[in-house]
C-alpha cells in the first residue's frame, strides 16, 4: 500500500495527467489521494487485449515493459477472486494494488513503461485481461 501511494503522489509530481481508479477501493488513503488528481482524455491508440491466468502459486507477468506506452487497462474479469496487482515483481497480497471481481485499473498520459505483474487470491485461475495504448 504504501509503495503503490508513493508511486501514485510520485506520478502527481511528474505530471501525469490522468489516473482512473474503479471499484470498491478498501484503503482509505486511496480515496483521499485520488482526490487531488484532475482527469483529462487524452488521445491513444489501444493496442489488443491480452489475456493473462493468475492463481496464489506465484506472480505472473502481465504485460512486458513498453517505455512508449500512453495508457494502460488491467482488468479483473473474474466474478469470484481478488487478483493483486503491482508494477513490482513479487507481488503479495500485501503489496499489491487489490483489484476486487469485475474491476480494473485504468491509466493514461504519461503511465509508467514498466512491466506488470499479477497474483491471484486463489489457486483457481482467475482471468485479467490487459491492453495498453501507444
Amino acid at each position: 500500500m504504501k509503495k503503490m501511494l508513493i508511486n501514485l503522489v510520485l506520478a502527481l509530481a511528474i505530471g501525469i495527467p490522468s489516473i482512473v481508479l474503479t471499484g470498491t477501493m478498501t484503503k482509505p488513503l486511496w480515496a483521499q489521494a485520488t482526490t487531488l488528481i484532475t482527469t483529462t482524455t487524452q488521445p491513444v491508440t489501444w493496442n489488443t487485449t491480452s489475456s493473462v491466468s493468475v492463481t496464489n502459486a506465484g506472480t505472473s507477468l502481465l504485460i512486458a515493459a513498453n517505455p512508449y506506452r500512453k495508457g494502460l487497462i488491467i482488468q479483473n474479469t473474474s466474478t469470484l477472486y481478488n487478483v493483486y496487482i503491482d508494477n513490482y515483481s513479487p507481488v503479495t497480497a500485501t503489496s499489491g494494488l487489490i483489484l476486487y471481481p469485475g474491476n480494473n485499473l485504468t491509466l493514461t498520459g504519461a503511465v509508467p513503461g514498466g512491466a506488470w505483474y499479477g497474483l491471484g487470491s486463489s489457486s483457481v485461475a482467475a482471468i485479467v485481461q490487459v491492453k495498453d495504448a501507444q
